[in-house]
């Protein structure tokens, strides 16, 4: 009896933590911001620590024991090289779809050869992506390798849908985005965040910020506090209270998800470009324009051409406001020294005739 009373409390207080209601958060943005600079300037030590990781696993490789073993290494720089160096994790992908190829693995190869695929939609390939996709046999594939399948499908075509100039093509990939979005919500584990993601995804575009919430609920719950998983759940979050209109609850969440993203030494960042943008709405052109340089920097370190034509113009941009602030700055600070000297003029004028007198 005791054991199951245990298990009932401790599931009462899991629940509780899930739904602790928003307005019992503190949000002390000014703060938090302050603890983004410090990240900021801390970076090259997260950079370090990450890349001696790598480095350490590149090593064993020569001194792997087996092919198996090697394999197994191949698939560890894939996932440590995963949002810090996009190109580096397309070639250790392809390398582990090699090795497995080379050891007769049928499933671990077909699994790769979609991660490759999956990998060079965030590279900006959809094309090359659609055309990887299409050599795949689907039926070699184990649940997590089809889910990834899926995945660069639904990818590809909400990226294609995004980025097209025709309504009729538009259409078309809208069209076949869903479909996609649909098959992989059927492959995926009802329990799993994968799931509670896409659900999430559609309660947001549908403007039900309750149901998302719940959703992002869960998907909190099964990630790991700071960590780049962390970053994505946070992230969305910050989505759905801006589309529910908590500015204030949206920034929180931004900059917990920025925070996370540069403390995991994340190259492809997202989080801190919209951070750079709210920023720069508010007035503050300072910070921006630090953030999106900063932003500027990393997400090249991913890939060169990765994002570059959607930061330039934010880019751009934020530094003209900062610019003008500066420029207006100087103006007030010219004018206000002209004044001085007026005043001083006077002064001296009056003190020469009181002596005069």
């Amino acid at each position: 009896m005791r054991k199951v009373l245990v298990v009932v409390l401790c599931a009462m207080a899991l629940l509780c933590s899930a739904q602790l209601p928003q307005k019992q958060i503190k949000v002390d943005l000014p703060a938090l911001l302050d603890e983004v600079d410090k990240a900021i300037d801390e970076s090259p030590k997260f950079v370090s620590e990450r890349e001696d990781k790598i480095e350490q696993t590149r090593k064993t490789i020569a001194t792997a024991e087996s092919d198996n073993q090697r394999l197994l290494l191949f698939m560890q720089l894939c996932q440590l090289y995963e949002g810090f160096n996009g190109d580096s994790a397309l070639t250790y992908t392809m390398r582990a779809a090699e090795m497995a190829r080379q050891l007769e693995l049928t499933d671990v190869e077909a699994d790769y050869r979609a991660r490759v695929a999956y990998l060079c939609t965030f590279l900006g390939s959809q094309t090359e992506a659609l055309t990887l996709l299409k050599r795949i046999d689907k039926n070699q594939l184990s649940n997590e390798g089809l889910i990834i399948y899926y995945r660069a499908y639904l990818s590809s075509y909400e990226s294609l849908a995004e980025n097209c100039k025709t309504a009729e093509l538009r259409k078309t990939f809208d069209h076949l985005h869903f479909l996609y979005r649909d098959s992989l919500l059927q492959a995926a584990d009802n329990g799993s965040e994968l799931y509670y993601f896409y659900r999430e995804e559609l309660f947001i575009k549908e403007g039900k910020v309750k149901e998302a919430l719940k959703m992002n609920d869960n998907r909190l719950n099964q990630s790991g506090a700071g960590s780049h998983q962390d970053a994505m759940v946070d992230y969305s979050r910050y989505r759905i209270y801006q589309r529910g209109g908590n500015r204030e609850l949206a920034l929180y969440w931004l900059c917990r998800s920025a925070l996370a993203d540069i403390r995991n030494a994340v190259m492809d960042q997202m989080s801190l470009i919209s951070l750079a943008k709210e920023l720069d709405a508010d007035g503050d052109f300072e910070r921006a324009s630090r953030y999106i340089n900063f932003t500027w920097d990393s997400n090249r370190r991913y890939s060169p051409h990765m994002r570059s034509w959607q930061i330039a113009p934010l880019q751009s941009a934020i530094e003209n406001n900062y610019q003008r602030r500066l420029d207006q700055k100087n103006q007030y600070l010219m004018a206000s020294v002209a004044c001085s000297l007026v005043l001083l003029i006077l002064l001296i004028l009056v003190s020469t005739k009181k002596k005069r007198e």
